[in-house]
């Protein structure tokens, strides 16, 4: 089984259920790629799946420092420092950091999301704002995923656009 499909198969198995499962084949790619973000990340949807949240960020920044165009590592970040409101600062700054490494289209719209809300509820509704006008505008016939939509849909009511 190729490097790809071990990977596959360890998120399939962390979307099952199986986080013991998982771990032992992100433990087992981890000695094959060590330092390999892939890897970095899902140990660290393994950890966070089981509560271990520093070392779910600790090993989230390594796979940010491995790939410093990866926006993924920086947007979980900021989601798991964003459900403690003592963190929201520097959620945001990770949500910021996300936002400036975002080359796909699904990164950057998450990102977006990510920081106009946290911008919010430190209480930057200007700033909020100022995040949401990065969005592009929607070309004909496009559509946001639904789940996404509605976080944008409740973003702009928030900041009173």
């Amino acid at each position: 089984m190729s490097f790809d499909d071990e990977l596959e198969r360890a998120w399939d198995l962390l979307e099952a259920g199986d986080e013991p499962g998982a771990r032992r084949l992100a433990e087992k790619l981890y000695g094959d790629a060590p330092g390999h973000p892939d890897v970095l990340l899902i140990q660290a949807a393994c950890c966070r799946q089981t509560g271990a949240i520093e070392d779910a960020l600790k090993l989230l920044e390594q796979a940010g420092q491995a790939d410093l165009t990866w926006a993924a590592p920086e947007i979980w970040t900021a989601e798991i420092l964003a459900e403690d409101p003592e963190r929201w600062s520097e959620a945001l700054q990770h949500a910021a950091a996300a936002l400036d490494r975002a080359e796909e289209e699904d990164e950057f719209l998450e990102a977006v999301a990510l920081k106009a809300g946290l911008e919010i509820d430190v209480g930057k509704p200007t700033a909020a704002r100022k995040t949401l006008a990065e969005l592009p505008p929607l070309q004909a016939g496009a559509a946001l995923p639904p789940a996404l939509a509605l976080d944008f849909a409740h973003l702009f009511l928030e900041v009173g656009d």
